[in-house]
């Protein structure tokens, strides 16, 4: 098994044990429902965000304001109009904001996934080939009993993490403290770029997570329709990462044509007509 292999079976393991019992037996249902949503925010997104974003508070404010209004005694629907007003005032005005936090999160998931494929997956593969542990009292080693084994092969999701990384940490000390100072420039930057250039960072942000949504849902249409597909996608990884950048390509080149200004001549035209 290769290193991204063993992560997603830990993925796939954590899933299964935390996931809702309703979610994994209607896999292909919620796989639909990530299609369309994919599907949407990497044509709509950027260009309605901030509407999007709007109602939401609205929505929120509105929730807000009547749940106080019911547990202070005051008119439910009165306080809820008035929690609606606010919260959209408030999450119009702070679009900006918001923007430059999704975007930093997206960008430090970006960068932290790139750096985790070139520096810890390689790791992987000898993590898991381990199979001496040390002998008490001493530095020789011994082979495990039949239940130190079966415990190894039993770690939860959680426990695999934490020694893998521990496991990391001791082969290479630089990687955990370069991984936080990547986490941490990615977002810095990616809040700079969403305060700064709001349009760009909404086109990047939503064709990255348009894309991973759109690549989920296939993927789990093909594993449950055709088992044999997964097979074929391990044996040919460049042809698949080629056709995901290609999706996301079009993704932010569709949502660039359709978040963009149109020129003074145009709507002063369109004004007088």
């Amino acid at each position: 098994m290769t290193g991204i292999e063993s992560i997603l079976e830990q993925i796939r393991l954590f899933a299964v044990q935390h996931a809702p019992s309703e979610m994994l037996t209607d896999a292909v249902p919620f796989a639909l429902i990530c299609l369309v949503a994919g599907t949407g925010l990497s044509v709509l997104g950027a260009k309605l965000s901030r509407f999007g974003l709007t109602c939401g508070f609205v929505l929120l404010g509105g929730a807000a304001g009547a749940f106080a209004g019911r547990g202070l005694g005051f008119p439910v629907p009165v306080c809820g109009l008035g929690g609606a007003l606010m919260g959209g005032v408030i999450g119009y005005q702070t679009f900006r904001l918001w923007v430059g936090l999704a975007a930093a999160l997206v960008f430090s998931a970006v960068a932290l996934g790139l750096f985790g494929y070139k520096q810890i997956v390689p790791h992987v593969p000898e993590f898991n080939q381990m199979v001496a542990v040390p002998a008490a009292g001493g530095s020789s080693f011994e082979l495990p009993s039949p239940e130190q084994q079966q415990a190894y092969r039993d770690r939860t999701p959680r426990q695999w993490v934490e020694e893998f990384w521990s496991f990391v940490g001791q082969k290479d000390a630089s990687v955990p403290r370069e991984g936080r100072a990547l986490a941490l420039a990615a977002l810095l930057t990616g809040l700079c770029l969403g305060v700064m250039a709001v349009r760009t960072a909404l086109i990047l942000s939503t064709s990255l997570l348009g894309t991973g949504l759109v690549a989920t849902s296939l993927a789990t249409f093909l594993t449950n329709s055709v088992p044999a597909s997964c097979s074929a996608v391990q044996q040919h990884p460049i042809a698949i990462g080629i056709g995901v950048g290609a999706f996301f390509v079009a993704s932010v080149v569709v949502q660039t044509l359709l978040t963009r200004k149109a020129p003074s001549g145009e709507a002063e035209s369109a004004g007088k007509s």
